[in-house]
């Protein structure tokens, strides 16, 4: 299978709808609120081309001595550059827990960028598998920060002035490669082949430590690490090799350039991080940088508190409504009012404002005080230099709605089977996510009105009997096969054709399970994350669900155009219906967290539904044609309620309700229980035209 089947790179610019883009305009090309953005995504769909941008302009800027020599692909020494790389002078004040604090949002976006090789798009890929593999191992090898996922998903941990805003670009570029992972393929080779080769800001930065020291202070943890990275390379090396040879036969043209050009993207930010991080240690922010830093944090709450209050000659209201807050002009004016006395600065009655019963006492803490005391004692006046800093790709970005902006399209209008391919191509018509949140509230709505909650006060035991009764009534249906067959081998080749459009996208409901990473649910998502892992045979395109269906297919002599391709949706074998529980789940993957606790109830289903009597006779009769079980074998194993994914779907189900009463009370857990259990029941809801489709075409056909 070459490149251009599945794992493309399209020679066309990425593009969305003139309308899409015009959202865009809302959001800020800097790496702080992009990091910001990306990590609350399905909230702020419409910053992803800012994204693409983004990452276009560090691409460009890209200086060619970064650019590594074909060596690259040979090297067996992984870190045979770390001698050559700039380390830090760093004075006897930093520590290695200071070093973390700096690269914190780092360590948590590494190796995000390969959140997203595998989905249904690319699930049939070697190249993809090798990647996902690949991600696999990476993710053990993340260095743990002292912050939790949800702190650093809040605003103003982006946005905190203690932090330089070098190591959000890079953070930013690595969550920003994640959603393009097909656009993007080459520079993201290039991109993990330098995160596992080069040394990384933290090395950097220890080494600075070990130099200062005559030792190598480095953590033992961040040793691991970078022998795990370094454990990947080989297989890295042979997945490029792999790349080109694809990319040439598919008459790509030159591959390496981008993936040299990705190489140099981290090394450039990786390098550029470490300078800034330097300049700040050896020139700590001053005062009067903290204190324009905790103006404009409070501007943003300020508004509407003041009434006819004045300042400068203009009330403080319309000082704070001002978008972007001018703080140096506001500054200027404070230090010039009646509110400070700069001959006495204790005594000005700017200050007595914060005491007790005064109307602003809570605003600033005693530390902030401080700082304002400091500023105004040192003159109170913004300095008419801004003070240097490491330049970063920030302001406005070009905006060229010619090459980014193609004519809309009305997905609310689509049959399931043409939207079908613009899902599995979301990457490419990223709008579509915000249109399909509909089909799935009808479905969900569809399946609470015809399905009655089993209980409606939670229970683990509860949710552990529903669970047993539901294995217990599908084991005791079975009966030993008795030949001969129930239905013709024509019959069964019929059934696997119409069912390949959903298992071809086995999984797919959990592809997007990686955006809990930032959410109070990140060990729901670990959980989830396990199960996906399986579905994809763990890179493995031998254990791989849709490789081990599409083997099925081929020894039927069925031949299916992949997935992502338009001839797949078009095929005319397929019933309509064919396609209604792969659009169903796919969509559900697509809508970000909105649908947490019904994906976990369909997740449950599906776990379930692989066990029991059907499968069990399946697999009888299957064998009995002599067709491959290889596929219904999987599931009933890895499907277990002991330890399967079904034991993991129930887990997942118990601790996302334990946390919810923890934090929002038993009342609204038992309300997202019924949301879980609703979930359960929309997978029926989903499939009921299918399987009444089949049903009328088996009686009319009569193979």
């Amino acid at each position: 299978m070459n490149v251009k089947d599945a794992l493309y790179v399209s020679t066309e610019p990425w593009s969305v709808s003139d309308p899409f883009y015009q959202r865009s305009y809302a959001y800020q090309a800097n790496g702080r609120e992009l990091f910001y953005n990306l990590i609350h995504l399905s909230a702020h769909r419409g910053v992803l081309p800012v994204a693409y941008q983004f990452v276009k302009s560090h691409l460009k800027l890209s200086k060619t001595h970064f650019y590594p020599p074909r060596r690259a692909l040979d090297n067996a020494d992984p870190l045979a550059v770390f001698a050559e790389s700039p380390r830090p002078s760093l004075s006897d004040s930093i520590d290695f827990p200071a070093c973390i604090e700096q690269v914190t949002p780092l360590l948590q976006t590494a190796p995000r960028w390969l959140d997203h090789v595998s989905t249904v798009a690319t699930g049939e890929n070697e190249i993809a598998m090798g990647l996902f593999t690949i991600s696999e191992h990476l993710n053990k090898s993340v260095l743990t920060a002292p912050v939790q996922h949800w702190v650093i998903a809040s605003k103003d941990y982006s946005q905190h002035p203690g932090r330089v805003s070098a190591v959000f670009d890079l953070a930013a570029v690595q969550l920003a490669l994640a959603q393009f992972p097909r656009t993007f393929l080459p520079e993201i080779l290039g991109f993990t082949l330098a995160y596992c080769q080069q040394p990384s800001v933290l090395d950097l930065l220890t080494a600075g430590l070990g130099d200062k020291s005559h030792q190598d202070l480095r953590d033992p943890l961040l040793i691991e690490t970078a022998a795990i990275r370094a454990g990947q390379v080989s297989a890295l090396q042979g997945l490029i090799k792999r790349y080109e040879t694809d990319a040439q036969a598919a008459e790509y043209g030159a591959t390496w350039p981008r993936i040299q050009q990705g190489y140099a993207l981290y090394e450039q930010l990786t390098e550029r991080c470490v300078k800034a991080i330097s300049e700040r240690w050896g020139r700590p922010q001053t005062d009067e940088q903290l204190i324009e830093a905790l103006f404009k944090k409070l501007a943003s709450s300020a508004r509407g508190h003041h009434g006819q209050a004045l300042l400068g000659g203009k009330k403080l209201d319309h000082w704070f409504a001002e978008q972007p807050f001018n703080s140096r002009e506001f500054m200027a004016a404070l230090t010039a009012s009646s509110y400070v006395n700069l001959q006495a600065i204790e005594r000005s009655p700017l200050f007595a404002l914060f005491e007790f019963k005064g109307p602003m006492f809570g605003v600033l803490n005693n530390e902030d005080l401080g700082l304002l005391k400091r500023w105004l004692e040192a003159g109170g006046r913004p300095s008419a230099m801004r003070p240097h800093s490491i330049q970063t790709v920030v302001g406005s970005i070009a905006r060229e709605p010619q090459e980014l902006c193609r004519q809309a399209i009305n997905f609310e209008t689509l049959s399931n089977r043409d939207l079908f391919y613009y899902l599995v191509n979301s990457e490419c018509y990223p709008e579509v996510v915000d249109s399909v949140t509909g089909r799935v509230t009808k479905v969900l709505r569809l399946a609470r009105w015809l399905n009655k909650v089993p209980f409606k006060v939670y229970k683990h035991d509860r949710l552990d009997q529903f669970i047993a009764t539901i294995y217990q009534r599908g084991i005791t249906g079975y009966q030993a096969f008795k030949a001969p067959a129930r239905v013709s081998k024509a019959t069964y080749v019929w059934g696997i054709e119409q069912l390949a459009p959903t298992i071809l996208a086995d999984g797919c409901w959990l592809q997007g399970v990686s955006q809990l990473q930032f959410s109070p649910y990140q060990a729901v998502g670990d959980l989830l994350q396990k199960i996906y892992s399986d579905e994809m045979g763990n890179g493995d395109v031998l254990k791989n669900h849709p490789c081990i269906y599409r083997r099925l297919l081929a020894s039927l002599n069925i031949e299916l155009p992949l997935v992502h391709t338009r001839a797949f949706s078009a095929h005319c074998g397929f019933l309509n219906s064919a396609f209604d529980i792969p659009v169903f789940l796919t969509a559900l993957s697509l809508c970000g967290n909105r649908f947490l606790p019904e994906l976990l109830g369909v997740n449950l289903a599906i776990e379930l539904s692989g066990l029991g009597q059907q499968y069990m006779t399946l697999r009888d009769e299957l064998k009995y044609w002599q067709i491959d079980s290889a596929i219904v074998d999987v599931h009933i194993a890895i499907d277990n309620v002991a330890t399967g994914h079904t034991a993991l779907a129930r887990e997942a189900i118990a601790l996302y309700l334990d946390q919810v009463q923890m934090i929002q009370g038993s009342e609204v857990m038992n309300q997202h229980w019924r949301r879980v259990y609703q979930g359960y029941s929309a997978l029926n809801t989903a499939g009921a035209r299918f399987k009444a489709a089949l049903v009328l075409q088996y009686l009319k056909k009569r193979f």
